[in-house]
């Protein structure tokens, strides 16, 4: 009985290491399709509101009302949040996902928001990356609010 007990902890253990896990991905996209970014988020634990930075390559940005901001699709998984982005001073675009009524993106995993994306001209052939950086989110795990850096990803844009 003591060595399945033993065993039960260090599976739970292992577990509420793992809870609070947060992936976001962007996926692959050949130019000339609908031009569009889609952002992927598998999440673990409850996420309460997450911001990241997204680097596109030289040549691309997205599609903004003249005043910089973006305005993303997104999925029902972030239905009545707030989603604002925006292109910094750097040329990388923040994007910033909350709640002000305390509702969370709940434990799942898959598409969240496609943000039309722009072809500045001039665009040759060739294989851009897109890069994901500077990722952090506020989990829900076991009751308690915690911080969890998000795992970003490297994807590309395919230009035939």
């Amino acid at each position: 009985m003591r060595k399945y007990l033993i065993l039960f902890l260090l599976a739970f253990m292992q577990l509420q290491s793992f809870a609070a896990e947060v992936v976001v991905t962007v996926g692959n996209l050949a130019w000339g399709e609908k031009n569009e970014l889609v952002i992927s988020m598998n999440n673990d634990a409850e996420v309460n509101g997450f911001q990241l930075d997204l680097a596109l390559p030289d040549g691309f940005s997205f599609t903004d009302n003249g005043r910089g901001d973006v305005a993303p699709a997104v999925t029902e998984r972030l239905e009545d949040l707030t989603v604002m982005c925006r292109k910094l001073p750097s040329g990388k675009y923040r994007i910033v996902v909350f709640s002000m009524s305390g509702k969370k993106i709940v434990s799942s995993e898959g598409v969240i928001m496609r943000i039309p994306l722009a072809g500045n001209g001039g665009v040759s052939k060739g294989r851009y990356e897109v890069r994901v950086l500077n990722a952090s989110a506020s989990v829900t795990v076991d009751g308690k609010m915690e911080s969890a850096k998000i795992a970003g990803s490297t994807s590309f844009i395919e230009v035939k």
